[in-house]
């Protein structure tokens, strides 16, 4: 889908990102494994992602008819970070690995 919004397909264990223009996505999120999950969660489903060494992201995926899907990335110490999932500040995909 060359300059068309993108599509999200959730799958158990990883997240597939289609169409998206500009950056390859996929090279952006290579690496990176799913480690952490919390699907129920006032109206948020949450997916934390970590790479090996030690970098990571989260997913917060609003549920209903008009879901949207925003992101946190850090460099360390995913743990903290998911700990307080539900009051940190998310932004949109090219914000947060453009």
């Amino acid at each position: 889908m060359p300059g068309g919004k993108g599509e999200i397909r959730e799958y158990p264990t990883y997240v597939q990102l289609v169409g998206f223009s500009g950056k390859d996505v996929l090279n952006i999120l290579s690496g990176y494994a799913a480690s952490e999950t919390d699907a129920s969660n006032g109206g948020y489903s949450y997916f934390g992602f970590e790479s090996v060494d030690g970098n990571w992201y989260i997913m917060k995926k609003t549920l209903g008819i008009l879901s949207s899907i925003r992101y946190l990335k850090g460099d360390s110490d995913l743990a903290t970070t998911w700990a307080s999932r539900t009051t940190e500040t998310y932004d949109t995909f090219a914000n947060t690995f453009g």
